[in-house]
């Protein structure tokens, strides 16, 4: 899924609520590095089942003190407590680039 909609996070579900967040760091340090088989490791086994969220609606400067403090570098973002998107450092970094050359 990362290859075929070229993002480096998702969002892991139960089917019912949002149970984890897998990236492709996950992937090469807990999964590569480890000597697991992807074709029989799961999801579960790589994911981080804590997911921090940051409301839409709160500055940039908010979402980089969350990101430094739980060491991430992809956020969801969310309204009414819903997942709307992700905010990964790439993106932090395009939003002050923008506001420097401005």
């Amino acid at each position: 899924m990362f290859q075929k909609y070229k993002v480096d996070s998702l969002i892991v579900d139960d089917g019912s609520r949002y149970i984890g967040i897998i990236t492709a760091y996950d992937l090469s340090s807990k999964a590569v590095a480890k000597g697991l088989d992807s074709n029989t490791a799961t999801v579960g086994s790589c994911m981080s089942r804590s997911i921090v969220t940051i409301e839409e609606d709160e500055p940039l400067s908010e979402a980089m003190l969350l990101m430094k403090k739980h060491t991430i570098r992809h956020l969801p973002v969310t309204a009414d407590g819903t997942i709307i998107g992700i905010l990964s450092a790439s993106d932090l970094i395009r939003a002050l680039e923008d506001r420097i050359s401005s």
